[in-house]
């Protein structure tokens, strides 16, 4: 995998491979792989961004994954759970190698209600290790777009930086309440449906540095 980032004045070139294996069935999905991370940031050099801040660095990582579905229908759920997990331990590379370790936990659930239905999503991840680590931006943070905090640009929540920039945090906590209701034609609800949704999101480095971000539509 490989991708480019442009947040108008700073570009992020990253890369990653992994190898491992996944096992997907009906209920539960499972899996364990093997990584490597590269990431690096190109900026105006008025900004004095550092290492640490920018996300720059390469590491190896090990984890392992795991996903429960329980609804009523896997394809078009109106009632039920799932949840999904990813922990994992890594190693920097560089001059100084630093230990860290990655946890990311997943939740999805749909209420169903006299109308419609409300899906209620959220997500949190952490990244511990000592604060002078170069944590590649790819195992670090940032949110914003439609499939998190709608109403924001793609990856536009994270630790603010110097010259209005926008750094990967170590901490990240996303939430959404969405209220999916049918239109209806004639008296009869259709395939079609309405849906009003508030969503919140927040990235740190630390637990007082999270501070929310809101999208409602």
């Amino acid at each position: 995998r490989t991708e480019k980032l442009d947040d108008g004045e700073r570009i992020t070139q990253a890369q990653r491979l992994r190898l491992g294996r996944a096992l997907a069935e009906d209920r539960f999905d499972r899996g364990f792989f093997v990584q490597l991370d590269r990431a690096s940031s190109r900026e105006p050099a008025a900004l004095r961004l550092t290492d640490v801040e920018t996300g720059d660095g390469s590491a190896v990582f090990a984890g392992v994954t795991w996903t429960g579905r329980w609804f009523d229908d896997l394809q078009a759920p109106t009632r039920g759970w799932g949840l999904g997990a990813e922990v994992g331990a890594g190693l920097t590379f560089g001059s100084r190698r630093e230990p860290f370790q990655r946890t990311l936990v997943r939740g999805l659930a749909y209420q169903p209600l006299a109308e419609g239905r409300i899906q209620w999503r959220g997500e949190a991840a952490a990244v511990f290790a000592r604060s002078e680590a170069r944590i590649p931006a790819t195992q670090l943070f940032r949110t914003g777009g439609a499939t998190s905090v709608r109403g924001y640009a793609y990856q536009d929540i994270g630790v603010p930086l110097a010259g209005g920039q926008v750094g990967p945090g170590r901490l990240m906590m996303v939430g959404s309440a969405e209220w999916q209701r049918p239109l209806r034609r004639e008296g009869l609800p259709t395939a079609l449906e309405s849906a009003l949704f508030v969503d919140v999101g927040a990235v740190g480095d630390e637990p007082g540095d999270l501070r929310a971000k809101v999208g409602v539509g």
